[in-house]
């Protein structure tokens, strides 16, 4: 029952946050302007109450479905990141280990260069 409310209110947020939802209630408010309607304008206003009582709470629980929807989303993303970002510290951490032992074999060459150069020079 649960996944039917959140389906429904989901989409109802979704279709009551439209430019095309703004455009009918604009011009369902502007029936009471016309002559012709006038007489009716306490029913406009009663049915205009109704879909407010109804859309408010609608639009709030689609609005906190939407919500969870969205920090699922972002959970999985930094998930992903941190995941990334570990390998990336797994990996700078071996480059730093390559880095020292280049520097360490570096020094033992520098050492070694002038014995190899006097050998050449015999």
């Amino acid at each position: 029952m649960r996944k039917l409310n959140d389906f429904l209110a989901e989409k109802a947020t979704l279709v009551f946050g439209t430019m095309w939802m703004f455009y009918a209630f604009f011009i369902y408010g502007l029936l009471p302007l016309i002559p012709i309607l006038a007489r009716y304008q306490s029913q406009i206003f009663y049915w205009s109450g109704w879909v407010q009582l109804w859309a408010l709470p609608l639009l709030m629980v689609g609005q906190n479905v939407l919500g969870r929807a969205g920090e699922k989303r972002d959970q999985e993303t930094h998930d992903a990141v941190m995941q990334e970002l570990a390998f990336v510290k797994e990996e700078l951490a071996l480059a730093r280990n390559e880095r020292e032992e280049l520097k360490m074999l570096l020094a033992h060459l520098h050492v070694k260069i002038p014995d190899v150069i006097r050998q050449c020079d015999l």
